[in-house]
């Protein structure tokens, strides 16, 4: 990845402009500097107090059979919550109709949205009115560029048949009057989940297409690969922070792109999701934000995700200051529905509380990749994942499932749990291997490493079930 300073464009702020901006935004968000809400909405004011800030969350909430994770029905609305207003959760726009991928506009007064049936990208202001069209496609992220202050929306066009939804080429059009269109890129196909931009508009995450997730450089030209899997998001500062979500709906892979260093940062162990898969997680305006929805606990197949549910939540998340996982967590929403496709949008200027940066060095040393130690154990099996066949996972054309197990001696190596999740190959090219079932009550001998240590496994669909999700996770090499 070629990072050249003289092409980066960043436009230097003086304190008090930032300042006189901050009181600005506090203004026309209706709150009180202390973050206090009106007594009717403890959620919204207990969001702002968590995020230290007066902020703007809005989503996509399913009004029929709490199914359309996808948003790809018309039984839908959109929702917001503002901390400020006393309002609590309140529609946006009632519907019920298409809405799909809502994106709060940089300044936070309006939202971007788009009609999956018509392929029409809209905005609507805040109150809800004021309604309009931007144009042909859908809208997959907005940017406002530092030079000029120009607030854009990104379009995916001319979708790949089953693509779900990928594009073949991405333009930019102006968010106010008068409208402006640019071609923005063409150099690989873009899924929708997720397209966002670094600050300075260098750098935008996307899938390219799945399950290869990475960047498009667009100084370059070219994208910049970095993993496996789906729903990556990148940094909204000039971190150049990237993440992209595993294939057990559980946890982020966080790349330090200026150093290579990476975290492993668990989501499915959240205050209220206890281990069940979770989705849509998204980075916010905020570079120590994000947000995602769960707990999936309905199983359709070998894909919890489908089967939706009410109770499907919104959750905040906040980054430890070194990004090496979430230090807390905030349920935003409380309402019983489905909630899906989350935007946040935080009032704090990023520049102002240290989010920022334009570095160009290497934060430190490459990291050196841990040993890859294994254990061999006997062990009983307790508690089985059903088997989901080809179809219940696809796109996906490879599956693990993970089984509980009760350790009844240690063969080989050291090993302190005595109740474990192991993970072993079911599903391989599309095809469902013959001795995948394993059976309650039998006592197997299982070659182990740590599942996130094992690289071939990256972006691979892991399907669990059982009563604790939670259990330190294993690879079995054994199997095939």
């Amino acid at each position: 990845m070629k990072l050249n300073p003289s092409i980066i464009r960043q436009k230097r702020q003086d304190k008090r402009t930032g300042i006189l901006l901050i009181l600005a935004l506090l203004g026309c968000l209706g709150c009180h500097v202390d973050g206090d809400a009106a007594p009717g909405d403890p959620r919204g004011r207990d969001l702002g107090d968590f995020l230290g800030s007066p902020a703007r969350l809005v989503w996509v909430q399913d009004g029929g059979d709490n199914k359309d994770v996808f948003a790809q029905g018309d039984q839908l609305r959109l929702m917001g919550l503002d901390t400020g207003d006393g309002l609590g959760e309140r529609v946006i726009l009632a519907g019920p109709g298409n809405f799909y991928r809502p994106i709060i506009s940089p300044d936070g007064s309006q939202v971007v949205f788009s009609d999956q049936q018509a392929h029409q990208a809209e905005v609507v202001d805040w109150s809800g009115k004021n309604r309009r069209r931007l144009g042909p496609g859908v809208a997959v992220a907005v940017w406002r560029d530092p030079e000029t202050g120009a607030d854009w929306v990104v379009l995916g066009r001319d979708p790949v048949e089953g693509g779900g939804p990928t594009f073949q080429r991405l333009v930019r059009i102006t968010l106010n009057p008068p409208h402006r269109e640019e071609a923005l890129w063409d150099q690989s196909l873009v899924g929708a989940d997720n397209v966002q931009f670094s600050a300075d508009g260098r750098l935008a995450s996307a899938v390219m297409p799945w399950p290869t997730c990475g960047m498009l450089d667009f100084a370059a030209g070219e994208p910049v690969t970095l993993g496996k899997g789906c729903w990556p998001s990148l940094a909204p500062d000039n971190s150049y922070r990237f993440w992209f979500f595993d294939g057990a709906h559980r946890n982020l892979d966080l790349i330090e792109t200026r150093n290579g260093i990476r975290h492993r940062i668990a989501l499915a162990d959240a205050p209220g999701i206890g281990g069940h898969e979770v989705y849509h997680p998204r980075w916010s305006r905020h570079p120590r934000y994000m947000v995602m929805t769960g707990p999936y606990t309905i199983r359709q197949g070998g894909n919890n995700i489908r089967g939706g549910g009410e109770g499907i939540e919104i959750h905040v998340g906040r980054f430890a200051p070194d990004y090496a996982g979430v230090e807390a967590w905030f349920q935003a929403t409380d309402n019983r529905r489905l909630d899906v496709y989350p935007d946040l949008w935080v009032a704090t200027i990023p520049e102002l509380a240290g989010g920022m940066t334009d570095r160009t060095e290497p934060a430190g040393p490459a990291p050196v990749a841990p040993a890859l130690a294994s254990v061999r154990v006997r062990a009983t099996l307790t508690k089985a994942t059903p088997i989901p066949s080809p179809e219940d996972i696809a796109p996906y054309r490879q599956g693990l499932v993970a089984n509980a197990y009760q350790v009844a001696e240690v063969v080989e190596g050291t090993l302190e749990d005595s109740e474990i999740l192991a993970a072993h190959w079911v599903i391989r090219d599309g095809a469902l291997l013959p001795d995948a079932a394993r059976t309650v009550g039998q006592v197997y001998t299982l070659d182990l490493v740590p599942y996130d240590l094992v690289p071939e496994l990256e972006g691979e669909r892991l399907a669990m079930d059982g009563d604790d999700l939670l259990l330190p996770l294993f690879y079995d090499r054994t199997a095939p």
